[in-house]
């Protein structure tokens, strides 16, 4: 499948939260599932994920 962007979401261990170019997600959720969260946590090979309400998006977050 083609996607027609990417959003790089960064993760920062320590504070535990998600963000974007400087602005935090309030709610994480809305862009993608719980489930991937899951993954990205606790399997190193899980980062790429297609955004939860438009699959032309897809989202990679990378660890800070």
């Amino acid at each position: 499948m083609e996607y027609d962007a990417i959003l790089y979401i960064y993760y920062d261990v320590e504070a535990n939260l998600f963000y974007d170019d400087g602005w935090d997600f309030f709610n994480i959720y809305e862009v993608v599932t719980p489930n991937d969260i899951y993954l990205f946590k606790h399997d190193p090979g899980f980062r790429t994920f297609p955004h939860r309400s438009d699959r032309s998006i897809l989202c990679e977050i990378v660890k800070e």
